[in-house]
């Protein structure tokens, strides 16, 4: 199968869920710095068993929990084996309780994505009155 057609199938997959999504690919040739410091930069409460070092060529899903989140927020989302130029889709939905996911009416948009290596420093904008706790639904094809 073709890069492209990968990507084309990724992406279908990532925003039939409904949530809302953004798809990032870095060049190789880029700077990875973020200029982002790190304490801005919000780390995962719950990595759902990950894997690494993946083949190239392949594709591995998960899902990541963050909670506190209200407002404009600079995640990370660590993903073992990812380079700059993998391609990465995220979406984002609220998290309930037992690990559910569900659609409120919290107004949740993924800003902007950054491939880097071991992850993707992204943003996600959400609109409510107090923190929620969210899962990052990520697609990446290393």
């Amino acid at each position: 199968m073709s890069k492209a057609l990968r990507w084309v199938a990724v992406f279908a997959l990532v925003t039939a869920a409904g949530f809302g999504t953004a798809a990032a690919q870095a060049s190789p040739s880029e700077d990875t710095g973020s200029g982002v410091s790190r304490q801005q930069v919000q780390q995962p409460e719950k990595v759902e068993k990950g894997r690494t070092a993946l083949a190239p060529g392949t594709a591995h899903g998960g899902r990541v929990l963050y909670c506190g989140i209200k407002g404009l927020r600079n995640l990370w989302l660590p993903i073992g084996g990812l380079r700059p130029g993998h391609g990465v889709a995220i979406s984002v939905a609220e998290a309930g309780g037992g690990d559910t996911e569900f659609i409120g009416n919290a107004v949740m948009n993924v800003q902007n994505t950054a491939v880097q290596t071991d992850g993707v420093l992204f943003q996600v904008d959400v609109q409510w009155d107090s923190g929620l706790c969210i899962w990052a639904k990520y697609v990446a094809v290393l």
